[in-house]
């Protein structure tokens, strides 16, 4: 993203501000101007002694008083403007996050969504701090200062003004060096805490195979790679810092000399050399702050480039909405379906595949590993669409629904339950927080939550912890369970739902549900042939096609490949044992 697209997006977001903007701007001009103003008093106080001492110790201390009212309304506004702008930019940001279709997140990392969101955006409220505190007040005050230096003495103004120019020539090539290493210190510190990130999240892994020592030698390698991209970037800011104060020094010591023989002469006065120090000071300062204000800017503009960055991902979902009439728990109709994921586009997933669904039943959907279980539901709930083939319920193409309509029909509970750090009740209400009481309750008992509940301290008020890690995997799948339960979806996905809940809870909760909802389709994706037993339909797939249909009994004596699936996972027996 260019600089230009950057300042255009900045310029966007200061829009509802340009009120407080011009407050700012008025507050600057008055601070800078009261720092002025010190040094014709001192020009005053010297060459007229003590003849108007009080009136300038008055001037001076209006001019203290000034200063100090207008910083403090200049602060205070800036840094007002500065935060909302981070809150603005970061909840559009989430807001169009949240549009993007399942696939882009496989190509984003988790932890470097969080680190634009939460660190590099902080660098925009940098920008604009620095613009206003920094880069405008010091360009006021060196320009005024200039000017001011020029009625004092013409000839040492353009003694520093050539001083000023051997200064600024390196800074646009030692700032794009800087700006370079910048991107790469924080590139490598990504990966730091990404390691760290993965470290903790897979601790026990790492416990159970001894590797604690190769995390830390893999760690401590990242972090060397990034110390030595930072000592570059510091030796070099290091460098041009020692170089531009070298100059300077210089340069006022040279001024002193030749201002004594002016003052020896009577060119100018003791008070107008006094006052032009004091005026060469506020400029060299302020073109200081200026170069550090801009060599900062290279990482603040980088890190504002990764977080705007993520505007420019346009795999923006198909929202499209059909005038055509709502879905409902109609006939399910897989025509001809192919699909590849987009992360992998030469491995097929679906080749051809065709099936039909009639709603209130229950179905099983079984295979090998990869056989596109999975990929099944998610096409139906749109995390994807198909390559080739449609979809359509009630006989309607679910691609020329809108997705809100076309999800409303569908309760999805997947593997993994995704638990938030929250209550009990809270994770069971995001589903659907309108609901009731009643019907909270009616799904912790179909989905026997009620049997751990009991024991949990503060019932459904109860926190279960980052990701729900204070309650067991099978305890999570039920409370994911409920938590779809309370949507009142007509159709059920059960993507490998109860893996991690017993066997013998397992058929419980699943003919609760079947008993209960006998009106909604449900279908179950998994590996435990116990589970779909009692299925009405089971449907057997194979390298992304259905091999086979029917029911358990059918499918027992007719499908080879089903028998095989009964033989691998010793389900079928372990249960007829039981």
């Amino acid at each position: 993203m260019s600089n230009y697209k950057i300042l255009h997006l900045f310029l966007k977001y200061l829009q509802p501000y340009t009120f407080k903007i011009f407050i700012v701007l008025i507050s600057l001009i008055m601070v800078s101007g009261s720092l002025l103003d010190v040094g014709s008093a001192i020009k005053f106080l010297i060459d007229y002694n003590c003849n108007c001492t009080n009136t300038i110790i008055a001037r001076i201390s209006i001019t203290i008083v000034v200063f100090s009212i207008f910083s403090f309304l200049r602060s205070f506004t800036i840094n007002s403007i500065s935060e909302n702008l981070i809150l603005d930019i970061r909840s559009d940001l989430f807001k169009h996050l949240l549009t993007l279709k399942v696939s882009t997140f496989a190509k984003l990392k988790v932890i470097d969504i969080n680190n634009r969101l939460l660190s590099n955006i902080k660098s925009i409220g940098e920008i604009i701090n620095n613009l206003f505190s920094f880069i405008l007040r010091n360009s006021v005050m060196f320009l005024g200062s200039l000017a001011l230096m020029f009625m004092q003495s013409d000839k040492l103004t353009y003694l520093v003004i050539i001083m000023f120019a051997i200064i600024a020539l390196p800074i646009i090539k030692i700032g794009g060096y800087i700006r370079t290493l910048t991107h790469n210190t924080q590139f490598k510190l990504l990966n730091i805490h990404s390691k760290i990130d993965e470290s903790f999240s897979n601790i026990k892994l790492i416990y159970a195979f001894n590797q604690q020592l190769h995390q830390l030698n893999t760690l401590n390698t990242l972090q060397q790679e990034y110390f030595t991209v930072f000592k570059r970037k510091i030796k070099l800011r290091s460098m041009f810092f020692s170089l531009v104060m070298a100059l300077v020094i210089s340069a006022i010591t040279f001024i002193i000399w030749l201002g004594n023989n002016d003052i020896a002469i009577g060119a100018i006065s003791s008070g107008d050399l006094t006052s032009f120090l004091y005026y060469a000071i506020v400029a060299v300062a302020s073109l200081g702050g200026i170069i550090e204000s801009f060599a900062k800017f290279s990482g603040y503009f980088t890190a504002a480039e990764k977080v705007f960055s993520l505007f420019e991902i346009d795999n923006i979902e198909n929202n499209f909405i059909s005038e055509s009439s709502e879905l409902h728990n109609g006939i399910i109709e897989f025509n001809n379906i192919s699909f590849s994921y987009p992360s992998r586009p030469n491995i097929k997933i679906l080749s051809n595949c065709n099936l039909l669904i009639t709603p209130g039943k229950f179905v099983g959907i079984v295979g090998k590993s990869g056989a596109g279980k999975s990929t099944i539901l998610q096409l139906l709930i749109r995390f994807y669409e198909p390559t080739t083939g449609t979809i359509k319920i009630d006989n309607i193409d679910i691609s020329s629904v809108d997705l809100c309509q076309v999800r409303k029909n569908f309760s999805y509970i997947p593997q993994e339950p995704y638990i938030f750090s929250d209550t009990i009740k809270n994770n069971i209400l995001f589903s659907n927080p309108k609901a009731s009481m009643e019907d909270i309750e009616y799904a912790i008992k179909i989905a026997m939550v009620d049997e751990f509940l009991d024991k949990m301290p503060n019932g459904l008020n109860s926190f279960i912890g980052e990701k729900g890690n204070m309650i067991s995997g099978g305890q999570q799948q039920r409370l994911a369970i409920a938590r779809g339960l309370i949507t009142k979806a007509s159709i059920i996905l059960l993507d490998e739902a109860t893996n991690a809940i017993d066997s013998k809870t397992e058929k419980i909760i699943l003919n609760n549900i079947r008993n209960i909802f006998p009106q909604k389709t449900i279908i179950i994706v998994t590996h435990r042939i116990s589970a779909i037993e009692q299925a009405d339909t089971i449907i057997v797939l194979d390298n992304g096609t259905v091999a086979a249909q029917g029911s358990h009994a059918e499918l027992s004596q007719s499908c080879q490949l089903y028998k095989q699936l009964i033989r691998r996972t010793n389900f079928y027996n372990i249960e007829r044992l039981q």
